[in-house]
């Protein structure tokens, strides 16, 4: 079996400075490391700032990470439409304008 390794790398302004994960990674493995990061639960239903700018980071990192996946997809880990993916990409571009560190 061979085992193809995906890297991601963080910003030094985290903990976690780099996610690696087999083939067979999932979308569970990138929340979990998104809500450890965050100190929060992105499949809760909350307008906390915190919780809003975890999802539209674990939406980028899992649209960046997997690419073939779709947004559809992408939302039902979290318990949002397809819809809200999109908007959270489009917000995620504006939020890394904002926050420097990421």
């Amino acid at each position: 079996m061979i085992i193809v390794a995906l890297s991601y790398t963080l910003p030094e302004c985290y903990d976690l400075n780099t996610i690696t994960m087999t083939k067979d990674a999932d979308l569970t493995q990138i929340i979990a490391v998104v809500n450890s990061i965050n100190d929060c639960n992105i499949r809760e239903k909350s307008r906390v700032r915190n919780v809003v700018d975890a999802k539209r980071i674990y939406s980028s990192v899992a649209k960046a990470i997997f690419p073939k996946k779709t947004f559809k997809e992408i939302g039902a880990e979290i318990g949002v439409s397809h819809c809200t993916i999109l908007y959270h990409l489009k917000d995620f571009k504006a939020l890394v304008q904002q926050d420097k560190g990421l």
